[in-house]
């Protein structure tokens, strides 16, 4: 009993996105630019590789039906009770009505493995496309 339970826990991972997503406040609609993101494995085992998506939206929650994806990236499996810093480029498209928007970041976006805790696998930031 005890092994099976083991086992099914060390298929679970916790991964925590910091609400920090580190860019420019002000960013321009037809330009690239790199977003910073801090991604932390609260486990005591490794993580497995997993996803992170970043979407641009009006609102602060999050509808993806409705938000624009910017861009998808693979993260490579982080070890036990360790944070990664990770970079990823986004274009914002050139078609953009200039206002402000919130820049989503999710973090196992594709539900690649169950997580004991998946309201931290989210963070956003305000900003303003010109």
């Amino acid at each position: 009993m005890f092994q099976n339970v083991l086992e099914y826990l060390l298929q679970i991972n916790d991964l925590s996105l910091f609400p920090v997503i580190k860019c420019k406040d002000n960013l321009v609609s037809g330009k690239e630019y790199w977003i910073t993101t801090s991604i932390e494995n609260v486990d005591p085992w490794p993580s497995r590789e997993t996803t992170l998506e970043f979407y641009l939206y009006k609102k602060d929650k999050l509808k993806k039906k409705e938000a624009i994806l910017l861009a998808s990236d693979t993260i490579p499996p982080i070890s036990a009770n360790n944070s990664r810093k990770w970079k990823t480029k986004v274009e914002i498209p050139g078609d953009l009505k200039p206002t402000k928007y919130y820049l989503h970041a999710i973090i196992n976006a594709g539900g690649d493995f169950q997580e004991l805790n998946t309201s931290n696998n989210k963070g956003y930031k305000r900003i303003t496309v010109k």
